[in-house]
């Protein structure tokens, strides 16, 4: 609430001089942010880190680690969707409806539907000669509908139906579309978040997106507003992560508030406002790897669960010695390294099919 204020009224000052109260950043400018796509690759590894580390099959008994994977990368996706509202808003100078409507057809949706399809034909592949294909179609359809071909891609009929409305948020004036954020800042400590694309889903990541829509309607507010108060900011990310260790795992509610999910939203989204701005520390830097990962981020979204369920056949962990601390250390690198694996499974195929990729894996 303090930073959809602190933005606000700088953001009038704005409207009202021609510029800003505040001094801003040198990186502050319209078009390519390097430290912005930098995010992206926290992003996803923060994913990745929260649906790769497992343990194996002999150690499922710690369910000590399985809270502290919870308790780090848990509701990590608030992370990919503050930077998907902020780009939005970075970037519409040049907005183009059909352009935009298009772009997310072919390089969002046909790479879910193509690749939830085959996984959708993989599972019934003994079954399909047997079964009604009136049936097998119902059932693609609703899988589609709701993002249930493997866990991960509940987000994809999400983040397209965010797409889709998207365009409305333009349509509204500048002032409007501030006052909307900065409503809708708080409905996520309601802690509505279900497994399921539902109205709940809405109300507690939607205005995420929106938040980082408005930090996009004046980024000098919002990055003098992260370095004043960098040390609360620090406090509150440490004290949410305290308070959620507490709890320990599973959802707790006080009344219809699940107490956990708003934790998360508070303890997610004040890391993402420090290393945001920490990041911009990096805006002159070419760190070739972690740009690589960022350009790559939405197609290793879409791919990595084919590297989770390759992993889980091999059940690699499982060939080590029976040695705790032996299995814990490889438990956590094991993460890069199919980090890795799919990073080059993703460039590989950019290479073999060039620009049609992008209908495949969405880069």
């Amino acid at each position: 609430m303090q930073l959809a204020t602190t933005l606000s009224s700088h953001s009038l000052a704005l409207d009202q001089s021609g510029e800003s109260a505040t001094s801003r950043p040198p990186c502050v400018q319209r078009g390519f942010l390097r430290h912005v796509h930098y995010f992206r690759a926290f992003a996803i590894v923060s994913i990745l880190f929260a649906h790769l580390w497992e343990l194996p099959l002999a150690h499922v008994d710690r369910p000590i680690l399985h809270s502290v994977r919870a308790l780090l990368f848990h509701a990590s996706t608030i992370y990919f969707l503050f930077i998907s509202g902020f780009l939005f808003i970075h970037l519409s100078k040049k907005f183009d409806i059909k352009r935009y409507y298009r772009s997310k057809a072919l390089f969002v949706l046909l790479p879910y539907t193509l690749l939830s399809t085959a996984i959708f034909l993989v599972k019934h592949g003994k079954t399909l000669g047997n079964q009604d294909v009136f049936a097998l179609l119902r059932e693609l359809g609703v899988m589609l509908l709701t993002g249930t071909a493997v866990g991960p891609y509940w987000y994809i009929p999400f983040v397209v139906l965010t797409f889709l409305v998207s365009p409305l948020l333009l349509a509204l004036p500048r002032r409007a579309l501030r006052w909307l954020c900065l409503a809708a800042c708080p409905l996520p400590l309601l802690g509505t978040r279900t497994d399921a694309v539902t109205l709940p889903l809405f109300v507690y990541f939607f205005p995420v997106y929106l938040l980082g829509c408005l930090a996009a309607t004046n980024y000098g507010a919002f990055t003098d507003f992260v370095r004043s108060k960098r040390w609360p900011l620090l406090g509150t990310a440490a004290l949410s992560t305290v308070l959620l260790g507490t709890l320990g795992s599973g959802p707790h509610f006080v009344g219809w508030v699940n107490v956990s999910e708003s934790l998360f939203y508070i303890q997610k989204i004040s890391i993402c406002f420090l290393v945001l701005e920490a990041l911009q520390r990096w805006e002159s830097r070419d760190a070739r790897l972690i740009g690589s990962i960022a350009t790559y981020s939405f197609a290793i979204y879409f791919t990595h669960p084919f590297i989770a369920c390759a992993e889980r056949e091999l059940d690699i962990l499982s060939w080590l010695p029976n040695v705790e601390w032996l299995v814990l250390g490889s438990s956590v690198a094991l993460v890069p390294v199919l980090l890795g694996l799919n990073l080059l499974l993703c460039a590989g195929t950019k290479r073999i099919l060039g620009r049609r990729s992008r209908f495949l894996i969405g880069v």
